[in-house]
């Protein structure tokens, strides 16, 4: 084990690794624009902060955000020498995601020992279609769980400080990591034989700092803690449904978690879990099976419990990270000596891993035609509507009410205009109560061709830009603007 461990591995292996990994992350973070929602939220606060740092007006207080905030201060630095926070905060999250690559196999390569199966486990998650597609979006699960699995490995070939910083990281990261303040420790107690005193002052920062920073921003040390259960609140208010643990929402929700973390690393996890004579002396394969089960517990309780309204497919990514090596040393102890048997295995893990791809591609494609600007343009008319139950929309396209789910009454075309002179369309925009102008290049006949600022993007006094707030975030065939 310790010589296949030895950096480097043969170049050929790493550059094949970096290849697979990298080529389809980068390729899709340059050519695949963000989903609206989580993605343009954090794009939101990267470019306000940006814009905060360059202008010399940044504090510890602008920290304060809906989310924890490494992710965005990191995009956001970056960005104030390469102004390009779309493809910053894309390239650190596809970055990431190969990273996330070469530490499963360099996780799997110290549980087995074995260069083939640890190849053939970072290849699992390398061509992983969801993770592929993760790893090119602006958000913070990729990041999030590269940092976690740094830490991992560092604990597993004993390296506890780095261990620790990855820890902190991850914990400044997302709230969840805060349980590493105490699993890392108890590791590392174990296998020293004494208190880390220094590991623990190092995890501390990550939720002290956190904290500090909501008190110096609002006055309250718990802030976000209350932030995050009025959004739950009023999440659970806004959809219905939500608020009972239905057999359809459980098997909705269980069945997006198995799919996201591959059904045959979870059955490998827990199989491998029952295997005690296997790993009661291996406290490496103990480390990566404990991180493993308190991750997926975790997000399981939480969603149990209330305090997670849904589990997307995106949250299941660490779990078939963090799962794959102890899948891969499952297979081994299986099949040792038994060479019908892992060819067997191995082909039904394939025909698993392809059938799963099959139905991830099929979602994949789901969330990429949630990038089209009409169906980011409909998403944010449909949120706008649940704040304002009148709300007024100038659109000559008869898709967006239906792709937006709102009733045709509020929507009004350009033939409700009788003039074409500026000063008599901005009267008439007064006179209908538009709140929100969607303009199309396409639309030949829309009243809005008297505008030709507002078909470059161009937002003019009573016009404000909605979408696409980033210009390399859109295809600048639709525009969305709020009335002031």
């Amino acid at each position: 084990m310790d010589t296949l461990e030895k950096w480097p591995q043969p170049a050929w292996l790493w550059a094949t690794l970096l290849v697979v990994t990298g080529a389809p992350r980068l390729l899709l973070a340059f050519l695949l624009p963000n989903p609206d929602g989580d993605a343009y939220a954090y794009l939101n606060t990267i470019h306000a902060w940006r814009e905060s740092l360059v202008a010399g007006t940044f504090t510890i207080k602008t920290l304060r955000d809906f989310w924890l905030p490494l992710y965005q201060f990191i995009c956001a630095l970056i960005s104030t020498a390469i102004n390009h926070p779309v493809y910053v905060s894309k390239t650190v999250s596809a970055a990431s995601g190969v990273g996330i690559c070469i530490l499963v196999f360099l996780i799997s390569l110290r549980l087995t020992s074995n260069r083939a199966v640890s190849v053939v486990a970072a290849l699992l998650v390398s061509l992983n279609p969801l993770h592929i597609l993760y790893s090119a979006f602006s958000m913070t699960e990729i990041p999030h769980a590269f940092l976690v699995l740094g830490s991992l490995y560092a604990a597993l070939t004993r390296r506890w400080m780095i261990a620790a910083v990855c820890a902190a990281l991850a914990g400044f990261t997302r709230v969840e990591s805060w349980m590493l303040i105490a699993l890392l420790p108890a590791f590392e107690f174990v296998v020293r034989g004494r208190i880390p005193w220094r590991t623990i002052v190092v995890l501390l920062v990550a939720p002290l700092s956190w904290l500090y920073i909501c008190w110096a921003a609002t006055g309250d040390f718990l802030f976000y803690f209350h932030m995050r259960s009025l959004y739950i609140r009023d999440h659970y208010t806004a959809v219905a449904g939500y608020g009972n643990l239905t057999s359809d929402r459980l098997w909705w929700n269980g069945s997006k978690l198995v799919h996201a973390a591959n059904p045959a690393v979870l059955l490998g996890c827990f199989v491998g879990a029952g295997m005690w004579n296997a790993w009661k002396d291996r406290l490496d394969v103990i480390a990566v099976a404990v991180c493993f089960f308190s991750y997926l517990g975790f997000l399981v309780v939480a969603f149990l419990s209330g305090n997670q309204p849904e589990i997307w497919d995106r949250y299941g990514l660490l779990s078939f990270a963090t799962g794959t090596p102890l899948a891969a040393w499952t297979y081994l102890q299986i099949t040792r000596g038994r060479p019908r048997l892992a060819t067997v295995l191995a082909a039904m893990s394939l025909a698993v891993c392809v059938t799963e791809a099959q139905g991830q591609i099929e979602d994949a494609r789901g969330t990429i035609k949630n990038t089209s600007a009409k169906q980011i343009i409909a998403n944010s008319l449909h949120r706008y509507s649940r704040e304002n139950s009148g709300i007024r929309i100038l659109c000559d396209d008869p898709e967006i009410p239906a792709m937006a789910s709102i009733s045709p009454d509020h929507f009004v075309t350009s033939a409700a205009f009788r003039s074409p002179e500026r000063e008599a369309i901005l009267a008439e925009i007064d006179r209908l109560k538009i709140d929100y102008i969607v303009y199309q290049k396409a639309d030949a006949r829309s009243v809005l061709r008297h505008f030709p600022e507002l078909q470059q993007g161009i937002p003019l006094p009573r016009f404000v830009l909605d979408f696409p707030q980033f210009r390399t975030d859109a295809d600048e065939s639709a525009y969305l603007y709020k009335l002031k």
